[in-house]
């Protein structure tokens, strides 16, 4: 596969978020409302999917996750596990509540799929709407 981004950059990346290669890196457009004002639809996430971040997340850290290991739909959330051992997904704008999922026995990687390391947005204006 072919990156659209220059090497140093990624190593530059890699090496921030602690983990991974080239090849764990994934890139996905956003959609949805519910990360607003952080993430926006439309938006182009570089992802993580580094076994070692997903399985150790970092407290309210960006990340793909999907609250059903069978489900094929992911979501960008904040992610947080209390001492309990209770796992919740977040979001950024009102009137999402925060998502509960119990682990009982499921691997904490069948849920957190990848950290988001970096987005982009346009800046250029769509001008079919003028």
């Amino acid at each position: 596969m072919r990156m659209p981004f220059r090497k140093d950059f990624l190593q530059e990346l890699l090496q921030e978020s602690g983990a991974g290669s080239t090849e764990d890196l994934y890139v996905v457009e956003c959609s949805g409302e519910s990360m607003r004002p952080a993430v926006h639809p439309g938006d182009m996430a570089l992802i993580n999917t580094s076994l070692e971040l997903r399985i150790q997340p970092k407290r309210n850290a960006l990340y793909l996750v999907r609250s059903d290991p069978a489900s094929a739909e992911g979501r960008i959330k904040r992610v947080r596990i209390d001492a309990d051992g209770q796992l919740w997904f977040m979001s950024d704008a009102p009137g999402f509540p925060p998502i509960a999922v119990d682990l009982d026995s499921l691997p904490l990687q069948s849920l957190i799929l990848g950290r988001i390391c970096w987005l982009a947005r346009s800046v250029v204006k769509d001008e079919r709407n003028w």
